[in-house]
């Protein structure tokens, strides 16, 4: 089974509200989501570019090779693919 993202790869990541809802009511919720995006994006990729508009946002990512990523590296292969298989779909 392909990965879903593969390392060293460039991936243009986007997503929008729900019927064009807004997403981003007010500033705080920018800096939420980026301080979430920090967290969470920053250990796996590398990003190139951000755009973040009311209803929707574009990003610009390289996912990190494996010896990039750190504490991942270091779970065992069989592992990460028993995961990928029991819990993506």
């Amino acid at each position: 089974m392909k990965p879903l993202l593969e390392y060293g790869k460039y991936y243009h990541i986007y997503n929008r509200g729900n019927n064009y809802e807004n997403i981003f009511n007010e500033n705080s919720d920018y800096e939420h989501f980026l301080r979430i995006y920090d967290i969470y994006i920053s250990t796996v990729a590398e990003t190139f570019a951000w755009c973040l508009m009311k209803n929707h946002f574009h990003i610009l990512v390289r996912i990190k090779e494996d010896h990039e990523i750190g504490f991942l590296g270091l779970i065992d292969k069989k592992e990460a693919e028993t995961f990928q298989k029991a819990y993506i779909h």
